[in-house]
């Protein structure tokens, strides 16, 4: 009994190790400069999103306490629509993730008469 349960929860445990590295192995991200992001995701499910730049609304930094920990941030891209207003771009350096935010929405300056 006992070593029926062992080999179930190193069978689980090593799955999803497995799991996980196919997961960001197959997580991909690429900017293409004036027209937009492109994000392509899932193992079993695959998901791309195309996200033109003129959608864009506001960008967000964000670091949770792992992240932190790791020196890593995501950027959240808000988007004009209903459907997938919130994408994450993940696994960024603080730095690139700031970066690329500067680049996705330059501050646009206001003359004035």
């Amino acid at each position: 009994m006992v070593v029926s349960l062992v080999v179930v929860f190193v069978g689980g445990l090593a799955g999803s190790w497995f799991y996980a590295g196919k997961r960001f192995a197959a997580y991909e991200s690429s900017l293409f400069p004036g027209q937009g992001v492109r994000i392509r995701s899932g193992v079993l499910w695959r998901k791309e999103i195309w996200l033109p730049i003129a959608r864009l609304q506001h960008l967000d930094v964000n670091q949770g306490p792992l992240d932190r920990n790791w020196d890593m941030a995501s950027l959240v891209l808000h988007t004009a629509g209903t459907h997938d207003h919130e994408i994450a771009v993940q696994g960024l350096s603080p730095s690139a993730a700031q970066e690329l935010r500067e680049v996705l929405m330059p501050r646009q300056r206001v003359q004035h008469d």
